[in-house]
């Protein structure tokens, strides 16, 4: 940014004052960023056209929630619709970017501490790390090799490591999806073809959640099913500690929470496992679950993570039924057979 007569500030506060201080009421400045999706982020982008020209782009998701509807305008709320619609948009976008030049320049790197909190920016979280990560996972011996098989397993190193990174902003979906496609058409045995339409499935309901949440942008606070909205929770604070802390007595549980903890990172198999047994055992509000990972997680998103929690209690859009409980013992004799 140097060498083109440019420079990088780096400021902690509220995002539409800080911006009016850099400005000093030169309205004419424009400002470029991605377009949130949550209510926060809206207000916050509300608050920043006030004091200059303010241009969104959709950086955040392949296709603009705008680009996937049904026929009558209304957004999507079950998943394989969406997907199927989303597929037809998709194959309409012209991308640029040339997987095999998927250049890494290992003198960027970040220093900004983006996350708050005992687990705050890991120190690999720099875009050639990000890069490096994926090549490793799409390699000849990556783990998108078996990861239909095998990536429910929490012992085995078969996930593409890429939440952090693509919620960092340090690689984008549209460079992930080229990255599958390139490897769906690449292989002429398609050996793995069956693993890598299954991560790329992963990264469609990415697209699903961020779309729904631009949609209904409540859902992070209220259930989508308006029919469990009213659920009589138990939330005993005896069971919340235990939960937080890791000493429930249910060995991949605690394992798992204890891991959030320290590391702020768990297995999506292991989200799904501590969250079913808070909202289905201890009978808590997903809610309370909701904002614990907000505050643990280095890879917090807040349209995913509210699109899960909703997932596994049922309350969301194609949920898991609310009458389905994850048994942490056979999940974890399993997902984790060995302990």
């Amino acid at each position: 940014m140097r060498e083109i007569g440019s420079r990088l500030l780096i400021k902690q506060g509220d995002t539409a004052q800080e911006l009016a201080k850099i400005i000093d009421g030169e309205s004419t400045i424009p400002v470029f960023a991605n377009a949130g999706y949550s209510r926060h982020s809206k207000f916050v982008e509300s608050q920043v056209a006030r004091h200059t020209q303010l241009r969104l782009f959709s950086g955040q998701v392949t296709i603009d929630p705008s680009g996937v509807s049904k026929e009558n305008g209304e957004p999507f709320k079950v998943y394989s619709a969406f997907r199927r619609k989303w597929e037809q948009v998709y194959q309409k976008k012209i991308f640029r970017t040339d997987y095999q030049s998927l250049g890494i320049k290992p003198e960027i790197m970040s220093s900004c501490d983006l996350h708050s909190g005992k687990n705050s920016l890991a120190r690999s979280s720099t875009r050639a790390n990000a890069v490096r990560t994926l090549r490793k996972f799409t390699g000849l011996k990556g783990g998108i090799n078996r990861y239909s098989e095998l990536s429910d397993r929490v012992d085995q190193n078969t996930t593409s490591g890429m939440s952090e990174f693509i919620s960092l902003g340090l690689i984008g979906p549209n460079e992930l999806f080229e990255v599958a496609d390139y490897l769906r058409y690449s292989s002429d045995d398609n050996r793995y073809l069956g693993s890598v339409n299954s991560w790329r499935n992963q990264l469609i309901w990415r697209e699903f959640f961020k779309h729904s949440l631009d949609h209904f942008p409540d859902s992070e606070n209220q259930s989508l099913n308006p029919n469990l909205e009213s659920i009589d929770w138990i939330n005993q604070k005896v069971d919340i500690d235990a939960w937080n802390d890791g000493e429930t007595g249910y060995p991949i549980v605690d394992a798992a929470m204890r891991q959030l903890s320290e590391d702020g990172w768990i297995h999506n198999r292991l989200r799904m496992i501590v969250a079913s047994f808070l909202v289905k055992d201890l009978l808590v509000d997903w809610r309370i679950g909701a904002n614990w990972f907000h505050d643990k997680l280095v890879d917090y998103d807040s349209a995913l993570n509210s699109g899960n929690w909703q997932w596994v209690a049922g309350t969301g859009f194609d949920a898991s039924p609310f009458f389905r409980v994850f048994n942490p013992v056979l999940q974890g004799r399993k997902f984790d057979p060995k302990g």
